[in-house]
């Protein structure tokens, strides 16, 4: 009997702290960036993530910044544009589970657009 109880609240507990965001639209979101031209560093918030042309996932946050670096052209830092993802309010009606988690994890944003194309300009000599 004690483990079935230990399994029940396990359970109610997952569900309650996990957040629906995070369950339905995953932490991370598939992000596209392109550039001309091509072959410029990737960064987000800092960390590469490769080189364009490049298709890669994305943990999904509040404020993220992405670098655009290639010798010969100036650097480009633009933010990406987030906004609040609707799945978030999913578990706050339907299970009543508590939106901070989506929002303390990143889940509760989206990325859009999720596809960014950037006119890289040449360095002054």
């Amino acid at each position: 009997m004690k483990k079935i109880t230990l399994l029940a609240v396990s359970a109610v507990s997952l569900v309650m702290f996990s957040g629906c965001a995070g369950m339905f639209s995953g932490e991370t979101q598939m992000l596209t960036v392109k550039s001309s031209p091509a072959g410029a560093n990737v960064a987000i918030n800092g960390m590469p993530i490769g080189q364009t042309p490049l298709t890669a996932p994305i943990s999904k946050k509040k404020d993220i910044l992405i670098t655009l670096t290639k010798d010969g052209y100036k650097e480009v830092t633009a933010p990406l544009n987030t906004s609040f993802d609707p799945m978030a309010l999913v578990g706050l009606f339907s299970y009543g589970t508590p939106i901070t988690t989506d929002i303390q994890k990143g889940t509760a944003y989206q990325i859009s657009p999720n596809y960014y194309q950037f006119e890289l300009q040449k360095q002054d000599k």
